[in-house]
């Protein structure tokens, strides 16, 4: 009988012990959205450049864009797009001229200035990177 009992209290107790195991092991995951952006917290702040070939001012702005990258690099994700062929740019971020610079902050465009001549200063675009 003292057999029954203790093979009894060995299968019973088993599946509790793993149990408590496997919650111990399993922790709560953050989500895929929160996670990503604790590992990279430029994912949702982007500078973009949008500029087409032959432009005679896109050179000028470039530069600018340049230094405004190294100045800023890590606060947001820095990207140049040639818009040559491909005016769903213009309809998607409202701008008519290049080269225009669009700032982007958690998906929303916080901010753009475009050009068709060299009024575009490097402290006109520091002061839209302190947003992010």
């Amino acid at each position: 009988m003292f057999k029954k009992y203790v093979f009894l209290i060995c299968t019973l107790s088993v599946p509790l012990i793993l149990f408590t195991i496997e919650a111990r092991l399993i922790q709560p995951m953050p989500s895929t959205i929160q996670a990503a952006k604790q590992s990279n917290p430029t994912q949702n702040n982007e500078v973009i450049l949008f500029y087409k070939p032959g432009c005679p001012f896109c050179p000028y702005v470039d530069s600018l864009f340049n230094q405004l990258k190294k100045q800023n690099n890590g606060k947001a994700e820095f990207k140049k797009i040639n818009i040559n062929g491909n005016s769903a740019y213009k309809t998607k971020y409202g701008f008519s001229t290049v080269p225009t610079v669009v700032y982007i902050k958690d998906g929303q465009t916080i901010a753009k200035h475009g050009s068709n001549n060299k009024k575009i200063k490097l402290t006109d675009m520091q002061r839209h990177m302190q947003s992010f």
